[in-house]
């Protein structure tokens, strides 16, 4: 009996751990994203565990509602810069300073993740591209050297050379990175292309994949389509690969190095 009684004292407090938490689990799930929804914990990590993307109060998420310009300069802000302060340079026609998003804006431009229209307009509740998605979360995951030398690419055929289209080094980047959920088969209509507008299912899948794995990648030089050479006055320039790998002692902007590509075989070896 004795043994008994120790055995419920030491389980005790276990259990009331469990009756308290499973119902305070349960009271953060949204409304509107059932345990089976294929974002599900990607949601609940960016909303719940974290605040970046809690924008409704009443319980729901909206996970198929496009994601508008002021809520991805709130979640990039508090998960990359949260205690970066305000430029007093910067304002905006359609956000005033009293406004509470008007700091995560402030700080977005800022750093050149998002950009402002004509007039110094915000548009806050303006929704986006994910082609202007993926150039924010690149930039916002300090990839800018990465993004500048793809943005280098040119390809000699047939005697002349051209630049990439400016969206291709952070849609490449997302799509390499894996920053993109690729919807099993059956459900291809929900893979996202660069012009179509992105919704907040797919932001809070893309934050979660930034977050859970930061710089744990490696990038290697793309196929060889994506290799570039160039000639110039009879010379030849040489294109670059890139490679972002974990290296202890460094800052995040250090980890990304440049491999000079010396030669089209060569550039074959690094694939």
């Amino acid at each position: 009996m004795g043994h008994m009684l120790r055995v419920i004292r030491r389980l005790l407090p276990f259990a009331v751990i469990v009756c308290v938490l499973l119902p305070a689990q349960a009271a953060f799930a949204f409304k509107d994203v059932p345990n089976g929804y294929w974002d599900y914990t990607a949601i609940q990590y960016v909303a719940t565990q974290h605040n970046w993307m809690a924008d409704y109060t009443d319980g729901t998420f909206h996970p198929r509602t496009e994601e508008r310009r002021k809520w991805l300069a709130r979640a990039l802000v508090l998960l990359y810069a949260p205690r970066q302060g305000i430029d007093p340079n910067i304002h905006f026609s359609d956000l005033p300073d009293s406004d509470p998003f008007f700091p995560f804006a402030n700080v977005a431009v800022h750093n050149g993740w998002l950009g402002v229209r004509t007039g110094d307009a915000f548009l806050p509740d303006g929704s986006m591209h994910t082609s202007t998605f993926d150039r924010a979360l690149v930039l916002a995951m300090g990839l800018h050297a990465a993004a500048d030398g793809l943005a280098s690419i040119h390809e000699d055929v047939g005697g002349y050379t051209y630049t990439v289209d400016p969206s291709f080094p952070y849609l490449e980047l997302a799509h390499v990175l894996g920053l993109h959920y690729n919807h099993p088969s059956g459900s291809e209509s929900m893979d996202i292309e660069p012009t179509d507008w992105i919704t907040r299912d797919e932001v809070a899948y893309s934050l979660w994949k930034a977050a859970i794995r930061p710089y744990s990648w490696r990038l290697r030089k793309f196929w060889q389509s994506n290799i570039t050479m160039s000639y110039g006055a009879g010379s030849r320039r040489s294109a670059y690969a890139w490679r972002c790998e974990p290296r202890p002692g460094r800052r995040k902007a250090d980890r990304c190095r440049c491999l000079s590509v010396r030669s089209i075989r060569r550039a074959r070896n690094l694939r």
